[in-house]
């Protein structure tokens, strides 16, 4: 989520990061999977921060995740789930 802020709705990476962690409070903030099972949700919350409600008409190009935030989201689910390992 605080990528797509950060990229789309020029947040400044501190404000961001501040945003995104607000809307995972339930979750441990040292939970290696924090935030990867709501990926899209993700993704939905920070497109209506950027554009508001009803993006997904006025911007139908933002409806899915884009190629960018998803490879990103992989490549962070991945390596957390690596370092989760390793650490066994």
């Amino acid at each position: 989520m605080a990528w797509a802020l950060e990229m789309l709705g020029h947040l400044d990476p501190d404000a961001a990061a501040h945003f995104a962690k607000t809307m995972y409070l339930y979750e441990s903030a040292d939970d290696p999977d924090r935030g990867a099972i709501f990926h899209d949700q993700a993704w939905h919350y920070a497109m209506l921060r950027v554009f508001g409600e009803g993006y997904w008409q006025k911007h139908s190009d933002r409806l899915n995740p884009s190629t960018a935030y998803d490879d990103l989201w992989a490549a962070t689910y991945e390596n957390s789930r690596k370092a989760s390992r390793s650490s066994i």
